[in-house]
């Protein structure tokens, strides 16, 4: 037999790994006990969808804006930091921090997520006034 054709549409690919991971998202809310426990849970799984779609940046997006919706409608803590500190950390000892970084500050990602990113990336917290000397 010869090869087998390519059946995945890979364009569509991002898509369907988010609309499976936000399923199971909405699963595991109500699954995991304790519930402090659910961001690290969904941050964990978004990971693994992230890696799924090779790290794709419209599946970093898409990912990341389910789990922080799905714990915000839980009103559960954030779990983009989670999601985003494991990526880069994966990503820096597999091909280094400035490719990790490449990879992830990306403009696909809403503005909220991309400031996430930047304060790991450059370690800065926001401040509402001026530095502190």
């Amino acid at each position: 037999m010869g090869p087998q054709p390519d059946l995945v549409d890979h364009h569509s690919r991002p898509r369907a790994i988010s609309a499976w991971f936000q399923g199971a998202a909405l699963g595991l809310i109500g699954a995991v006990k304790p519930p402090q426990h659910v961001p690290a849970v969904l941050a964990a799984l978004a990971a693994e969808a992230v890696v799924l779609a090779g790290f794709d940046p419209r599946a970093i997006a898409e990912c990341a804006a389910r789990i922080r919706e799905a714990a915000r409608d839980a009103e559960l803590p954030n779990p983009v930091p989670a999601l985003m500190a494991l990526l880069l950390d994966h990503l820096a000892m597999t091909i280094g921090p400035d490719k990790a970084a490449q990879i992830i500050d990306r403009p696909e990602l809403d503005e909220v997520d991309r400031e996430v990113v930047r304060e790991l990336l450059f370690d800065v917290t926001r401040r509402d006034g001026p530095l502190d000397s």
